[in-house]
């Protein structure tokens, strides 16, 4: 067996995503969201002050900051002077999400290649740049969420890839040896120009959300979404 771990990331590289947050109509339906909790706002001021939160987040950070969106969607309730549960923001949370998600979906092979690789002991993680209140709904409404032995998402941490910091989370935690852990990934600069920067062998997916004029410097190249082959290089 050629590697121990594999480190994965997730949107682009095991789930197919496209996410659009720019209709009116979109910012219309998380208003009334609010209105229905009591906090009324109109489209456009919803709007502005999702991002105005996130911008505040971002202050004097480093520019791997990842912020917390539970903390913004909080905020526009506070300037309304509205009190809600954790229980409250996780349901808007998740409905902005499904209101702006158009595509969602899980690459063909690749939960038949997550449980082979557990099957024949290797250990397999999740490092992705999302938001938890997103993502850990959506992995489990896609039948991922019991396939990893440990999840890294960056809004738990303030950090993102490509900072060497977030790939030594998983890294210093579970002991990995970087000469026998491969990172997969479809982005050039943060999965990739990361994980080398920590002596990891890397493999990169080129899919629709891949940059189109970049090609990364990885010891494994593949177009799409091939776990297979990523199956086939660790088992060897």
């Amino acid at each position: 067996m050629r590697y121990d771990s594999v480190i994965f990331d997730l949107y682009g590289t095991l789930v197919d995503i496209l996410t659009d947050e720019t209709p009116q109509s979109f910012w219309q339906s998380i208003a009334n969201l609010y209105k229905e909790r009591g906090a009324n706002y109109t489209a456009d001021e919803v709007r502005d002050g999702y991002f105005e939160a996130i911008n505040l987040q971002r202050v004097n950070k480093d520019e791997f900051f990842e912020p917390d969106l539970y903390k913004v969607f909080n905020r526009l309730f506070a300037l309304k002077s509205v009190v809600v549960t954790r229980a409250d923001i996780k349901q808007v949370a998740i409905k902005f999400r499904q209101l702006s998600t158009v595509k969602l979906l899980v690459y063909t092979g690749v939960k038949e290649a997550l449980i082979k690789l557990k099957e024949n002991g290797v250990k397999i993680y999740l490092l992705s740049n999302a938001q938890a209140l997103f993502t850990m709904y959506e992995l489990k409404s896609l039948g991922l969420d019991k396939l990893f032995d440990d999840i890294f998402i960056s809004s738990d941490w303030a950090i993102s890839k490509p900072s060497e910091r977030f790939f030594e989370l998983p890294i210093k935690k579970h002991r990995l040896n970087a000469k026998r852990t491969l990172m997969v990934g479809n982005d050039p600069v943060c999965d990739i120009l990361g994980a080398k920067k920590m002596g990891l062998d890397t493999a990169y997916f080129k899919t629709e959300t891949s940059p189109k004029d970049i090609t990364p410097d990885a010891n494994y190249l593949f177009d799409g979404c091939q776990i297979d082959k990523i199956v086939e290089i660790v088992l060897d």
